[in-house]
């Protein structure tokens, strides 16, 4: 069988029926089919960065599912992206087939089917990480996935050893600064599937203004902690009407508000995972990125990330407490 990278953490399999219930508790509700297999070997590694998680699995031939049963089954709302690090993978999902050979990147989205093809041993990396964090709609996500991301080319050729390369060293041990990397994950991947939403659809309208979001969406990460950044403020700073602004949104499937909402959002929750902030009340780190309304801050906050503000931090600093302690 492929040889999995060394890791502490390493679980091994003797059975699809272990490896099943494994992968299950780790990525959500799932049927594995070994094709009949008497004896079954896998191992799975598994390393959190922040928001994202790491696993590399090393495991027989097999065929993995995830059925709109399953998926009713679960409350997963994730992107997974996965580096075919040996053997070869096939992933089907929204009606796309991608084949992978070492190297190879793609992404799957949890809340849809999808399956996974695998029909000689092998070795993948797998980056799960919550829908809303990616910079990237989920809306432009839909013509990105299941499609071969070429490792060695374009925005490929930085993501697949950027991983590759992070998985090796968080798989032995994340550290300290394991909890630091998740955006580095998420920008890299964010440009990635940019790269190939441009190259399998049309451009927004032109190349004029998807060079125009681009600096939209950079001014509006500059001022997020103004807390009369809207629209109106975003418009006058780009020299461009407020029905454009909308119209650029639009067309990746979003609001103005709601783009400026998730990435305030996001900012809050790494101050929360933070040791620099832990003295800071959580509607203080609120109020930091322009969100001044306590209450409905919470609220928001659990919808997206699944835990209170009160919880996610408890949770961080758990977390950092047995790195300290090297657990």
């Amino acid at each position: 069988m492929t040889e999995l990278i060394p890791a502490p953490r390493a679980e091994n399999f003797g059975s699809s029926r272990t490896f099943q219930s494994a992968v299950t508790g780790e990525f959500g509700p799932l049927q594995v089919d070994a094709h009949g297999a008497t004896e079954f070997q896998a191992s799975m590694a598994t390393a959190t960065l922040g928001a994202v998680v790491l696993s590399e699995v090393a495991a027989m031939p097999h065929r993995v599912l995830r059925t709109r049963g399953s998926i009713d089954a679960g409350d997963h709302d994730f992107y997974k992206v996965s580096l075919q690090v040996a053997g070869t993978g096939i992933v089907r999902q929204d009606g796309r087939e991608a084949l992978l050979t070492p190297g190879d990147l793609t992404v799957y989205d949890t809340t849809r089917p999808f399956e996974l093809v695998y029909d000689e041993d092998f070795r993948v990396l797998v980056a799960m990480f919550p829908r809303p964090l990616l910079r990237v709609t989920a809306d432009a996500m839909r013509h990105v996935t299941a499609r071969r991301i070429a490792g060695r080319e374009g925005a490929g050729a930085l993501a697949a050893p950027f991983l590759a390369g992070l998985g090796r060293k968080a798989l032995i041990g994340p550290g300290r600064v394991g909890p630091f990397l998740d955006d580095a994950v998420l920008d890299v991947l964010s440009a990635c599937f940019t790269e190939t939403l441009e190259e399998h659809r049309p451009s927004l309208e032109t190349s004029r203004a998807a060079s125009l979001l681009a600096q939209v969406q950079s001014c509006a990460e500059d001022h997020l902690s103004d807390s009369e950044l809207g629209p109106a403020k975003l418009a006058e700073a780009q020299h461009i009407s407020v029905r454009y602004l909308h119209k650029l949104f639009e067309a990746e499937g979003t609001t103005v508000n709601e783009w400026i909402r998730a990435r305030r959002l996001e900012r809050c929750r790494r101050d929360l995972a933070d040791p620099q902030y832990r003295d800071w009340t959580i509607s203080g780190i609120a109020a930091r990125w322009g969100l001044a309304n306590p209450s409905s801050f919470s609220r928001v906050f659990h919808e997206i990330y699944g835990l209170t503000p009160r919880q996610y931090r408890t949770t961080a600093q758990y977390r950092e407490s047995k790195l300290s302690l090297g657990g």
